[in-house]
């Protein structure tokens, strides 16, 4: 209220929010820094929202995971940026993880098929749920069972589904491989599924609040839980748009700082893997050998220039993906395994395949020229 004389007037004012902005943007930076380790990988990679991704960092960090193991992991960083969203976590625990199960299904005989029964009927679950209740306005009670039975149920058996060819020892795999990729196969579309149910939830409260759909899906989960149940409004446009600009998830023991802006880029830099190397290693998902145009993929449903023939690069595939699959000569992802949808579909194609290179969605570009050795495990650029 006060001017000080000869100043320019709200000089004062400008300082405080500058001020006020510079120590929000330290702390910001200070959460970033406690995940600053040298070994993340991508855990896995796609398109989905900001609100399904407000869900996931709680459930692989917390505890108990299931009840035969306590932890998955205990770091998670989840990034929206760009249109892609990634899962981030440490090698280290991932293997640690991995070896965990393995002994687990060393030291219990019937613990796999088990597992297989218990993660058939999770889908069935999450299924016949979402076949009743798809594109009605569900009510707040009927929306955490949904979520509870796709997190709480199916999530962490997928997982151990997932991991379950890359850590289990030879002898185990050679004897479950063919049912654990059938298995795999049955179960993959749920989550394709349940973002189709999100998307759909949130079109119908679109049309009740004014928002648009996607400011909907920038909601996190207590804002939207809190908004179905009655106890408050949507946050602010301007908030929701800013989050799908860039958005970053950051959990540590079933915790989660959620953070969007400037400093998601520089979360980003700290866990992302920089390669500007020419050649690219990954795993083999089926072999072979090829060479052709790199096209870059993150939405199925927007698949620009593919033509018959060229290589199709994405973070992952999905069930959505297998038109263009289809006409691709081979593929390559940023993460995967064994047993990940494009390791499973190249196989049945028998298409070379490349997966879990960490950054072939960074490091290629759509129109590259690029040589596929799936058999070696090695993408590299060819300079035109």
């Amino acid at each position: 209220k006060h001017q000080v004389p000869g100043s320019i007037p709200g000089t004062r004012i400008f300082k405080f929010k500058a001020s006020v902005w510079g120590v929000f943007w330290y702390n910001e930076l200070m959460k970033a820094s406690n995940f600053k380790f040298n070994d993340w990988v991508v855990y896995w990679s796609g398109n989905w929202s900001v609100l399904s991704m407000s869900y996931w960092g709680e459930i692989y960090t917390g505890k108990p995971f299931t009840s035969e193991m306590d932890q998955c992991v205990k770091y998670m960083v989840i990034v929206w940026q760009r249109g892609k969203s990634e899962a981030f976590g440490r090698e280290s625990e991932k293997e640690k993880f991995g070896r965990k199960f393995n002994a687990l299904v060393k030291s219990n005989a019937g613990y796999m098929d088990s597992l297989f029964l218990k993660t058939k009927k999770a889908t069935d679950q999450f299924l016949g749920f979402e076949k009743q209740h798809f594109g009605k306005d569900i009510t707040i009670d009927q929306y955490k069972k949904f979520q509870n039975i796709l997190n709480r149920i199916y999530y962490p058996l997928f997982i151990q589904n997932k991991i379950s060819a890359d850590y289990l020892d030879k002898d185990i795999l050679d004897k479950y491989f063919s049912k654990i990729e059938k298995v795999r196969k049955y179960i993959t579309p749920v989550f394709d599924r349940s973002e189709k149910f999100m998307i759909k939830l949130a079109k119908i409260h679109a049309r009740k609040t004014g928002y648009d759909y996607s400011f909907i899906l920038s909601t996190i989960k207590k804002e939207f839980e809190d908004y179905l149940s009655g106890k408050l409004k949507l946050p602010s446009k301007e908030l929701l748009e800013s989050r799908l600009g860039s958005t970053a998830f950051l959990s540590k023991d079933g915790k989660t700082e959620v953070l969007n802006g400037k400093v998601v880029e520089e979360i980003e830099r700290i866990v992302s893997a920089r390669n500007n190397n020419e050649v690219l290693k990954g795993s083999t998902g089926y072999p072979g050998k090829i060479t052709g145009i790199a096209r870059v993929i993150i939405d199925p449903k927007n698949p620009g220039r593919f033509t018959e023939g060229d290589i199709l690069v994405s973070g992952a595939t999905r069930p959505d993906f297998l038109s263009i699959m289809k006409k691709a000569s081979g593929f390559v992802t940023d993460s995967g395994g064994l047993l990940c949808h494009a390791a499973i579909v190249a196989r049945e194609l028998k298409k070379p395949c490349v997966v879990g290179t960490q950054v072939a969605t960074r490091v290629l570009k759509d129109g590259d020229l690029v040589e596929v050795d799936a058999s070696k495990g090695i993408v590299r650029k060819i300079t035109k």
